[in-house]
């Protein structure tokens, strides 16, 4: 089971706590952090999960970020038009299958990424930056 450190509603996440509790996975956390600058960033809690960081553009959420002991959690829904675009982008082939198997939602299609590392850092860095294209038309510039 996971270690989700920030569970307390009481104990809001401060930047230098998230960055101790995610340790090497810190560095990618604040490069996804300014990577989505153009987009809000509020903390929310829930009694299930604990404080988690909802990335949004004011209606929407983008993603949702967990931080988890030694790594972090983005989960996402992406739009069935958005879906169909993915899955024609060579550059996210590694990902066509989980695209195509994700669960659908009302939302859309449920994905999730854990990040501890530069590798697993990198693939969601390339598939993140096509869905902000995609829901940002100033984005593509």
């Amino acid at each position: 089971m996971e270690d989700r450190p920030f569970r307390e509603k009481s104990r809001k996440p401060t930047a230098s706590a998230v960055a101790a509790v995610l340790g090497a996975a810190a560095p990618h956390h604040a490069d996804l952090v300014r990577m989505t600058a153009d987009f809000a960033h509020d903390w929310n809690h829930s009694k299930a999960s604990g404080w988690m960081l909802k990335v949004h553009d004011g209606k929407k959420a983008l993603f949702y970020v967990l931080p988890l002991t030694g790594c972090f959690r983005v989960t996402l829904t992406v739009r069935p038009d958005e879906r169909t675009a993915l899955t024609k982008d060579a550059a996210l082939a590694e990902m066509h299958e989980s695209l195509r198997a994700a669960k659908k939602y009302a939302e859309g299609y449920a994905l999730r990424f854990d990040i501890a590392d530069t590798a697993s850092f990198a693939g969601f860095t390339t598939f993140i930056r096509r869905v902000i294209a995609l829901r940002n038309p100033a984005a593509r510039r």
